[in-house]
C-alpha cells in the first residue's frame, strides 16, 4: 500500500507511541487493540536479551487516523489479492512487512 494515508498513519503511530523503526515495521495488525486502543510492541530493541515487550496507549488523534488506515489497509489487501498480518504490509517486501529503512541521523 502506497500513498499518504499509509505514510501518515505510520509516522503518527511512530511519533505517538515512541516506537523504533524495527518495532513498527515488524508489528502485526493483531498488535493493535481497537477496543482498549492500545498497541502491543512485541519486537523490541534487545529482543531475546534485555528488551521486554510493552503495551502503550494510543492517543485519540492516532485512533482516528488508524481507524481510517485499517479500513484502507483491508481494501488494499483485497484489491491486491494479498494475505498479510503485517500492520504496514508491502507487495515488494519478501516477508510481507513494511521494508525497514534507515534514517540519516
Amino acid at each position: 500500500m502506497r500513498g499518504p494515508a499509509r505514510a501518515y498513519a505510520l509516522v503518527m503511530m511512530a511519533i505517538a507511541t515512541g516506537t523504533r523503526n524495527k518495532e513498527i515495521c515488524l508489528a502485526n495488525v493483531e498488535d493493535v487493540d481497537t477496543t482498549m486502543w492500545t498497541f502491543d510492541i512485541i519486537h523490541v530493541k534487545g529482543e531475546g536479551t534485555y528488551g521486554l515487550p510493552r503495551t502503550v496507549p494510543l492517543h485519540p488523534d492516532v485512533r482516528e487516523i488508524l481507524s481510517l488506515y485499517l479500513i484502507l489497509r483491508k481494501k488494499w489487501l483485497v484489491d491486491n489479492n494479498l494475505n498479510s498480518h503485517a500492520l504496514f504490509p508491502s507487495k515488494t517486501a519478501r516477508t510481507g512487512i513494511f521494508p525497514a529503512t534507515r534514517f540519516a541521523g
